[in-house]
């Protein structure tokens, strides 16, 4: 890791890039960019594929946008849902915090980030027994762990509906 400074040439925007590869426009981003482009869609597939069997993903949830008077007042709100150029910059963000919190361990030893162990014991319980309302039988020592979580995580997100995902 080294300070740089970073110039973007090619100008690309969320909205463009998701609509070429998802096949929805004809643009010619030039064969080195394309192919960038693509390698970068490839590896995002390849890290949600393996977030979602062995970590944490969680349930996509849309982006509101506000439009403020001069007032601060809300005068509109739109929802934008996440597409895939959004998928492929949160992965590389995953990745990037991942390496950077290796690197702060391996070459100083320490370093300032969160990490997630599983819930509290207070919230736990409480998790427990909302779930026992919806007839999941859950383990209150296996979700006070990542693994457990992670797990409760997975079973959670299979289900059709958010409202666990929620509570």
């Amino acid at each position: 890791f080294f300070s740089a400074w970073i110039q973007s040439k090619a100008k690309l925007s969320y909205e463009k890039v998701s609509d070429w590869l998802e096949g929805k426009i004809k643009w010619n981003p030039g064969k080195l960019l394309g192919q960038q482009i693509k390698l970068l869609e490839e590896v995002c597939s390849i890290r949600y594929r393996w977030r979602k069997n062995n970590a944490l993903v969680f349930m996509a949830q849309p982006e509101y946008k506000f439009l403020f008077d001069k007032k601060f007042s809300v005068i509109d709100a739109t929802i934008e849902n996440r597409r895939t150029a959004h998928r492929i910059v949160e992965e590389a963000m995953i990745t990037a915090n991942i390496c950077a919190a290796n690197f702060l361990r391996e070459k100083i030893g320490f370093g300032v980030y969160s990490t997630h162990v599983g819930f509290e014991a207070d919230k736990a319980k409480r998790v427990v027994k909302v779930l026992k309302k919806s007839g999941l039988e859950i383990d209150l020592s296996s979700i006070s762990s990542l693994k457990g979580f992670c797990e409760f995580r997975r079973q959670i997100n299979s289900f059709d509906t958010p409202l666990l995902d929620a509570q």
